[in-house]
């Protein structure tokens, strides 16, 4: 699954569910394992807590893709690969049509693979 294919497939639960009801997603293509991350406390940035997530399970070297809410209206999608390199898309939602755009910096990933 590349990027795009995740952008989308979020953008169609954010549509079903609202931006209220969406939860950080991590996807393990490899194993085709989906999950949502629950139970983040009041007050833990979403952020931290999805990288917590992939070094807590030792993902760092998986391939990953990942979703998370990063503003009031604003969604972060990324593509985790084996050799560290990062890709990043943003969903801004504040607007009647979502407006996507690729290749983003993102200053909040700290996660980096393994020696």
């Amino acid at each position: 699954m590349m990027l795009e294919e995740f952008v989308r497939s979020t953008l169609a639960v954010v549509s079903r569910k609202g931006i209220g009801e969406f939860a950080p997603t991590l996807c393990v293509p490899v194993r085709e394992h989906v999950a949502v991350i629950a139970g983040i406390p009041e007050g833990v940035d979403h952020r931290e807590a999805i990288q917590n997530v992939i070094r807590r399970n030792s993902l760092e070297n998986e391939e990953l893709l990942f979703s998370l809410l990063t503003g009031a209206q604003e969604v972060t999608v990324g593509h985790w690969k084996l050799d560290g390199a990062t890709r990043f898309a943003q969903i801004d939602l504040s607007s009647e049509e979502p407006v996507v755009e690729y290749n983003v910096p993102c200053g909040w990933w700290t996660l980096s693979p393994p020696e």
